[in-house]
C-alpha cells in the first residue's frame, strides 16, 4: 500500500518543485530609450502616456489597412509647437505602448522606444515601419521653409 502512494507522491513533489522554478525565473519586460544623439541608453520604469503640452497633427488608423497581417493600432502624431529656439519636436503616440519615437523638428535627433520583450520590440517596429510607409504621417506638421516671395529683376548695364 505504501509502495502505491510513494510514486503518486513523488510525481506530484516533482511538478510543483517544476512549477515554482518556473515563477522564479520569470523576467519581467524592460523599456529603454535609444538616442541618435546620446551615447547612452535609458531604461524607463514606465511608459510615456503623457501628452498633456502636446498638440495633435495626424491621426491614422492601421486596424483597417492591415488585418490580413494581423496588426491593429492607431498612431497619432503630437507636436509641441509653439516651441522655444530649437526645442521643437514630433511625437509618435499610440494607445498601448505610449509614445514610441520622437525627432527634433531642428536638429536630426531621435529617440526611440525599444522593449526587451520580443512581441513587443516586433510591435514597436511594425507601428515605425506603417509610419514610415505613409507620407502624410511623416511630413505633415514638419517645418517647411516659406516660399521666396520676391523677385529679383536684372537690367543689362549701360555701356557708351
Amino acid at each position: 500500500m505504501i509502495k502505491k502512494l510513494i510514486l503518486p507522491i513523488f510525481i506530484l513533489a516533482f511538478l510543483f518543485s517544476c512549477t515554482r522554478e518556473k515563477g522564479k525565473n520569470q523576467k519581467t519586460d524592460r523599456f529603454y530609450l535609444i538616442s541618435n544623439c546620446k551615447q547612452d541608453t535609458t531604461f524607463i520604469l514606465k511608459l510615456l502616456f503623457d501628452t498633456a503640452h502636446l498638440n495633435v497633427i495626424a491621426a491614422k488608423d492601421f486596424a483597417e489597412s492591415d488585418k490580413k497581417n494581423g496588426f491593429g493600432g492607431r498612431v497619432i502624431k503630437l507636436t509641441n509647437e509653439p516651441a522655444p529656439v530649437d526645442g521643437g519636436m514630433v511625437c509618435y503616440f499610440t494607445r498601448d505602448l505610449g509614445i514610441i519615437y520622437t525627432k527634433s523638428t531642428t536638429w536630426p535627433c531621435y529617440t526611440r522606444l525599444h522593449s526587451t520583450n520580443d512581441s513587443i520590440e516586433k510591435r514597436i517596429n511594425d507601428y515605425l515601419e506603417r509610419i514610415l510607409s505613409e507620407p502624410a504621417m511623416v511630413v505633415k506638421g514638419e517645418y517647411i521653409p516659406p516660399p521666396i516671395t520676391t523677385t529679383v529683376t536684372f537690367t543689362p548695364p549701360k555701356t557708351e
